[in-house]
């Protein structure tokens, strides 16, 4: 959620204020404590997840990153083609070439997956966590051990 805002000081140190139609987007009743963080970059406040809450956020990330995703496949929409001679390395690429060559890598490479990831911990459960870890000690079990250093002759 994106909304312009007036900066004014709080009551207190340890307080901030924020628009009443924000709140369910930062915490889950009022005077519950959210972490603010300021730097140069700027601003940005997020709710400190109780135990429990991470497949919550995680989703709420990944939702995130689809957004982020669709973005930059509209702004792909909107750039030149890049050159056959260029793709086929005949000729050096332009920036606009390098560009669009970069946004398809990060979506293919790199956000995609990640949000199949983010997805996956969502939806995990106990029970697939245990019978990952059972085929994990398994399968190290299996492994020959090799020897540590003051063990070779």
């Amino acid at each position: 959620m994106k909304r312009l805002v007036k900066v004014v000081p709080a009551d207190g140190e340890d307080e901030v204020r924020v628009p009443a139609s924000c709140l369910p987007a930062l915490v889950q009743g009022e005077g519950e404590k959210a972490e603010l963080r300021v730097s140069a970059a700027g601003l940005t406040m997020r709710p400190l997840a109780a135990k429990g809450g991470s497949q919550a956020r995680a989703t709420a990330l990944a939702d995130e990153m689809e957004g982020v995703k669709e973005h930059m496949e509209e702004v792909l929409t909107t750039l030149p083609e890049p050159l056959d001679a260029a793709l086929e390395h005949e000729i050096p690429y332009d920036v606009d070439t390098e560009v669009v060559t970069t946004l398809e890598c990060v979506l293919q490479r790199d956000l995609t997956p990640a949000i199949r990831s983010l997805r996956a911990a969502a939806g995990v459960t106990p029970e697939d966590l245990r019978a990952h870890w059972e085929r994990e000690r398994a399968a190290r079990e299996r492994r020959p051990r090799l020897p540590l250093p003051g063990e070779i002759e």
